[in-house]
């Protein structure tokens, strides 16, 4: 019961503040064009405290879910022609105000982001390191397709690959798609073809391979092979029974091989290399040292402006990335099970606020992107669907009946009724699949 209320409150707070960031935007626009605003709420639903000043009613609502923003003549039925409504108002300043609930959101999204780059980004160190493949799972695309331990990426589908993070963002995006791979090995560039395959419940791409993480080692468990051989956490193993040992998962492959037998380790300690006999555990007739391997991270911290135009190019890697994932969407190369609804929001934000300021920051940047991405679609009901019609009015020099208008309101609430009841079930079919 704590851990869902702990889901609830998370996701209204995440929520509350991206729609209120993004009703702010409309807000400050319209105020400083001269349009009446008659009210402007914290919440949705009963009126339960505020204040009224200059025309507008700032209140407080029952329903803390972000809020909204009632501005004079907002819709067509409500104009009366006083010159401060909305619908008054030239094509150029509405359209203004359309935008900037969405642009609020991009920036508050820039903002953030700046923030954490100034503060001290941590990130996997291997997202930053080269784009060689340091293991290849049995029986994955990737062994089928012959990839082997030590080849360097070099491209995916014509797209130049240079590090892991661009590695593993276009694998998990590219489910569905035929994978043309250029690798260098021994010096010499070969091409391969790989089929992802989809993992999780989301159905993101996967091919089977990591990347070269180190053999040194992290927590070691209490009463386990390793902890009764007198091993370390920050310990190297640089071989066994003499055969050296570059990654992680050659010394976990040796070991599962080698149950209740005692091996020779050679281990790098404070500079010393000492040998160290182990006998690994069995655990379903495969050996077990009861180790995790030590993930590295790396800080980097950088000044104001430097950090804003890191910020900057994050957000167009992100905006790039969202669309490149709405196209695959229309085309069938992406399962829409990758969409989240409010049941993966609210899992996801509760998850970011007990992992620190820092994922949570981030964690809304993110969010508030995609927010303010989305809303400038052009779909009826969303603001990208109002400036829509702004410019069709705009190019025909007139507006649209107000019958027309009714219609594409209607038609938009049934299409956000139809995609808020779609995610809904797509966020539970994830949970509790058919037949299971």
């Amino acid at each position: 019961m704590i851990v869902l209320l702990g889901k609830v409150f998370s996701f209204f707070f995440v929520l509350g503040i991206l729609v209120l960031i993004h009703e702010l935007g409309h807000f400050l626009t319209a105020k400083r064009l001269g349009v009446r605003v008659e009210v402007f709420s914290f919440g949705f639903g009963k009126r339960i405290a505020g204040w009224e000043k200059g025309g507008t009613d700032y209140r407080i609502s029952l329903i803390p879910l972000g809020g909204y923003v009632k501005m004079a003549g907002e819709e067509a039925e409500d104009v009366k022609g006083a010159p401060d409504e909305f619908q008054n108002q030239k094509r150029w300043k509405r359209a203004l105000i359309l935008v900037n609930g969405g642009f609020f959101n991009i920036l508050l999204a820039l903002g953030l982001l700046s923030i954490l780059y100034v503060q001290g980004v941590e990130k996997p160190k291997y997202l930053e390191e080269p784009s060689v493949v340091g293991w290849v799972q049995p029986d994955s695309p990737a062994f089928k397709a012959g990839l082997l331990a030590g080849d360097r990426i070099l491209q995916i589908n014509k797209r130049t690959i240079s590090r892991w993070d661009e590695l593993e963002t276009l694998i998990t995006t590219s489910p569905r798609e035929e994978l043309k791979i250029v690798v260098l090995r021994d010096g010499q560039r070969k091409s391969l073809s790989i089929h992802p395959r989809t993992v999780t419940s989301y159905e993101i791409g996967d091919i089977g391979i990591l990347y070269p993480l180190p053999p040194i080692l992290g927590t070691i468990a209490s009463g386990m092979a390793a902890s009764k051989a007198g091993l370390q956490e920050g310990d190297r193993i640089t071989a066994i029974e003499g055969k050296p040992i570059k990654t992680f998962f050659e010394l976990r492959d040796l070991v599962a091989a080698n149950p209740n037998k005692t091996l020779l380790f050679t281990v790098s300690r404070g500079g010393s290399s000492l040998p160290v006999r182990v006998t690994p555990s069995s655990s379903s007739g495969k050996g077990v040292l009861g180790v995790f391997p030590l993930m590295e991270t790396t800080v980097k911290k950088y000044p104001l402006f430097q950090a804003i135009g890191n910020g900057v190019k994050e957000c167009f890697g992100l905006v790039k990335l969202t669309f490149s994932v709405i196209r695959k969407l229309f085309v069938g190369k992406l399962s829409v099970k990758t969409l989240s609804g409010p049941i993966d929001i609210a899992d996801f934000s509760y998850a970011a606020v007990k992992s620190g300021s820092s994922s949570f920051l981030r964690f809304l940047a993110f969010i508030s992107l995609q927010l303010g991405i989305i809303n400038l679609l052009p779909l009826p009901a969303l603001d990208g669907g109002h400036l829509f019609v702004l410019i069709i009015e705009g190019i025909l020099r007139r507006d649209l009946s107000l019958q027309w208008k009714e219609r594409i309101a209607q038609a938009g609430f049934f299409l956000l009724m139809a995609l808020s009841v779609f995610v809904i079930l797509n966020d539970v079919l994830k949970r509790f699949p058919l037949g299971k």
